[in-house]
């Protein structure tokens, strides 16, 4: 019987901000919910992480919801400058599980990784049963990651998540970049992500010869009988 191909016109994604970093150079006499004080050695700015979601109590899905929600957070803490450092950009599942969604997301790190080839692009499995838990690439201003968030969070009710994020070291020239920042880090990720769509047929012959390398290498060490038993033993990437 055929594998079935998964049907990913069919996926229903949300896609929202899960949490936030900013920076401000003083120290807010104390903290809400949902804020919590990132660690810095040598640093004159203190740098927090914001969470809108568990500020409200629940998941935001709109923009604008998000933009007032962060208002009343820097309203209540009295911040009135500041500078994102960080912003991640989550794209949730309800209804499709991390192994109908994990393919498509890890295809999409893989040709972002081929654009922008980075050392950190690494995956966890679980100890025991040895399933793939995350993949995930890490450079100095990006990161991309595929998790299956009902292992991480059996409660919830997302299924599995795939996340963009964007990072910055530097003081932003935005004088209060509450909306205009977020919204240029949107772009960007859109243009990133078309971009990787169009690269998907450069790396999968690219990671081809990854594994022709391998396969090479196996027989040699004679780990590898013939190309069908290569590919049993590979079969999580296919």
């Amino acid at each position: 019987m055929a594998e079935k191909r998964p049907d990913f016109e069919s996926l229903e994604l949300v896609c929202s901000i899960d949490t936030l970093s900013i920076c401000v150079d003083d120290r807010p006499e104390s903290l809400i919910r949902g804020v919590s004080e990132n660690k810095r050695n040598n640093s004159e700015t203190i740098s927090l992480k914001i969470n809108p979601n568990t500020y409200v109590g629940y998941d935001i899905h709109s923009y604008k919801e998000y933009l007032e929600t962060m208002r009343k957070i820097l309203q209540e803490m009295e911040i009135e400058k500041f500078w994102y450092t960080r912003v991640d950009f989550r794209f949730d599942s309800y209804t499709s599980s991390y192994e109908e969604t994990e393919k498509i997301n890890r295809a999409l790190i893989m040709c972002y990784w081929f654009k922008h080839p980075s050392r950190n692009l690494y995956e966890t499995k679980h100890g025991w049963t040895r399933e793939r838990m995350s993949y995930c690439l890490k450079d100095n201003t990006a990161e991309l990651e595929s998790y299956n968030k009902a292992f991480q969070e059996p409660s919830g009710t997302v299924l599995s998540r795939f996340e963009v994020r964007t990072k910055s070291k530097t003081r932003t020239l935005d004088t209060f970049p509450l909306d205009s920042r977020p919204r240029a880090y949107i772009k960007t990720w859109q243009k990133e992500l078309k971009d990787c769509a169009t690269l998907l047929d450069s790396m999968v012959q690219a990671q081809n010869d990854v594994l022709m390398d391998e396969y090479r290498r196996g027989t040699a060490k004679h780990l590898y009988s013939s190309p069908m038993d290569f590919a049993k033993h590979n079969v999580e990437y296919a």
